[in-house]
């Protein structure tokens, strides 16, 4: 037997069978947990949970979550005074603002427009539709998750800054704990040691071994399942942060053209080919939104803010092209669309009138040589006028030319 099998063996000889079990009021799990933003991934402080129990004779089963520490702010390592905001459920911003109103409560809140519930999984807290947390807290739920079995829950909660005068409510984060239910939960009769045979040792020994070895395989799993998590938020938190300074970028650009649009039709030496080359920079700008739109489908759907923007900047894009339009309409007299065409039919009806003169003189000619033919003066033909006009030629006297 090596010294490690030897070591188990007395520890289960001399282990207290009083501590396989949980009694009502035994702390179970504390962690502190470290809030993230999900609007920008940074710090937004730490904040200290446990698990209590309550009964693990009833079912579901009773347990206390325990928010904070005794002493102190309750979310720590802030130097603005933060507050934590949880609900009980999914509710709506105005919803929210009138439960405020009803209960005379005055809270600033930016950059939402929903909440979510404080459980984010099956888990039923006891709680009222929401709370505003400034010192340890203690809150009710229940499972029905069998005796030594993992749990995990997934809490959104709310931070808000606090000043002289007023809260904003302005962030949130989401946290994950994870812990396991005690094995059973009565009490052995003695909290003496236990007599184990030696052979009988060897063998909890070697299975508490094994055991330990597949729980640490499993804690590696699970270290690495949520190390992915972490990598894929971080990446979603930096998709989102490019997406919204993208967009916020080009709505300044927009707001900016609207000024230069409006500023130039005013000023009466501005030509259609300036308003022109501006259209051509809206379009283009617009391109590109629509590039972004299209791949950030996923966080759009997830950020009603940055989704507003998105829809300022289709806005204001509308605006601008329309401007654009009266603009070289009124430089045109027609819209801007019509002004070539109306260049080209000019040029049209210039050379139909000057193809019309040509006909009618040509008309007028045939009907004069019909006229004379009708009186019976002879009209010399094409042949006898040519033989006339050489025979004048020959017959100029080459002394007088130099009189002409």
């Amino acid at each position: 037997m090596n010294n490690r099998a030897i070591r188990l063996l007395l520890l289960f000889l001399f282990f207290p069978v009083g501590c396989l079990f949980a009694a009502a009021g035994d702390i179970i799990f504390s962690s502190t947990e470290t809030l993230y933003s999900t609007r920008t991934g940074r710090s937004l402080g730490e904040l200290s949970l446990s698990v209590e129990v309550k009964s693990l004779d009833t079912n579901p089963k009773e347990l206390y979550l325990i928010i904070g520490n005794k002493s102190g702010d309750i979310i720590e390592g802030t130097k603005d005074g933060k507050t934590l905001w949880i609900f009980n459920r999914d509710i709506s911003l105005n919803e929210f603002k009138r439960e405020l109103k009803n209960n005379d409560y005055t809270l600033d809140i930016k950059n939402f427009r929903e909440f979510a519930a404080f459980s984010e999984n099956d888990v039923k807290f006891e709680m009222k539709n929401w709370a505003e947390i400034l010192k340890q807290t203690k809150y009710g739920f229940s499972t029905d998750a069998a005796l030594g079995a993992e749990i995990t829950l997934k809490l959104h909660c709310y931070t808000a800054t606090k000043d002289k005068k007023k809260s904003t409510l302005d962030d949130d984060a989401v946290i994950t704990l994870a812990f396991r239910l005690p094995a059973t939960n009565k009490p052995a009769a003695t909290n003496q040691p236990v007599a184990i045979s030696p052979s009988a040792g060897a063998s909890q020994a070697q299975a508490q071994a094994q055991e330990a070895a597949g729980q640490s395989e499993e804690e590696k799993k699970k270290k690495e399942e949520e190390e992915a998590k972490r990598q894929a938020e971080a990446e979603r938190i930096q998709r989102t942060n490019d997406l919204n300074e993208f967009i916020t970028i080009r709505n300044k650009e927009i707001a900016s053209l609207l000024n230069e649009i409006e500023e130039l039709s005013k000023n009466k030496k501005s030509t259609v080919k300036t308003f022109d080359s501006l259209e051509l920079v809206v379009n283009e700008m617009g391109k590109k939104v629509d590039y972004w739109d299209k791949g950030y489908t996923d966080i759009l759907l997830k950020e009603e803010a940055i989704q507003d923007k998105f829809m300022k900047f289709g806005t204001d894009k509308t605006v601008a092209l329309k401007m654009l339009t009266e603009a070289k309409q009124n430089r045109t007299g027609l819209p801007g669309w019509l002004a070539p065409l109306a260049v080209a039919a000019g040029i049209f009806m210039m050379g139909a009138m000057f193809v019309m003169q040509i006909v009618s003189r040509i008309k007028a000619k045939k009907q004069m040589l019909k006229a004379m033919q009708a009186q019976g003066i002879k009209v010399p033909t094409k042949e006898k006028k040519k033989k006339e006009k050489v025979k004048e030629i020959d017959t100029v006297d080459i002394n007088d030319l130099y009189k002409i």
